[in-house]
């Protein structure tokens, strides 16, 4: 019994001398780490909220770039740190779990300025079509709007190597029951006001027409 006891006693104070060591050096990693993403997402963040991108979406849509990316690249010094730090204590499980996450912060990256740019070109775009004050410009301009964010999703899933099959399928079904509606309401509660529009297209055809001919008939007497 006693021998069974020394010998626990034995392999205990072995891992001890064995971990301890490595768990001080691991935590010490952990703490530098932590500083140096919190120093690199301040760094970020004040020089990223200098560009006109991020004035203008966060007075379009309150949505701040600076701290996202600054989010992202803080996380992403701790997740290098934290990787180091399993890679010390040699819990193979751990650090191969942060390696992996490790390796999809390039992608990760890209699909957020994907999905920030995508976004601000929709927002600007549908900004231009309501300037141009015409009737059927809300109307286009959610539709363009809609369609860009689309491609943008769908761009930024594809950086993130993630399958848009789902997104593609949901995509085809939205426009299969837009224009199912269209054709309803045109067929139904639309047509006279499609009827007034053509008649005022043709007149206004019409006369920039005539105004035409009549231009070219008065050059032609000079």
């Amino acid at each position: 019994m006693m021998e069974l006891l020394t010998t626990s006693l034995a392999m205990g104070y072995k891992a001890a001398v064995y971990y301890i060591p490595r768990l001080i050096t691991a935590a010490i990693v952990v703490i530098i780490g932590w500083f140096i993403g919190k120093l690199i997402g301040r760094i970020s963040h004040n020089i990223i909220e200098r560009f006109k991108f991020e004035a203008y979406l966060m007075e379009k849509s309150n949505i701040s770039v600076a701290f996202i990316f600054s989010v992202i690249f803080k996380w992403a010094i701790y997740l290098v740190f934290l990787e180091q730090a399993a890679e010390i204590i040699g819990v193979s499980a751990i650090t191969n779990m942060f390696r992996g996450l490790v390796r999809i912060i390039p992608n990760i990256i890209g699909a957020a300025a994907v999905l920030l740019g995508g976004y601000a070109i929709a927002l600007y775009v549908k900004d231009e079509m309501l300037l141009s004050k015409e009737f059927y410009a809300d109307l286009l301009g959610k539709l363009i709007f809609f369609f860009i964010l689309y491609i943008t999703v769908a761009t930024a899933l594809d950086v993130l190597h993630i399958p848009t099959t789902l997104i593609n399928d949901i995509f085809l079904l939205f426009i299969g029951a837009l224009a199912l509606g269209a054709g309803i309401a045109i067929g139904l509660g639309l047509k006279d006001v499609v009827r007034d529009l053509a008649a005022q297209y043709v007149s206004k055809y019409k006369g920039e027409e005539k105004t035409g001919s009549k231009r070219a008939r008065a050059k032609k007497k000079e």
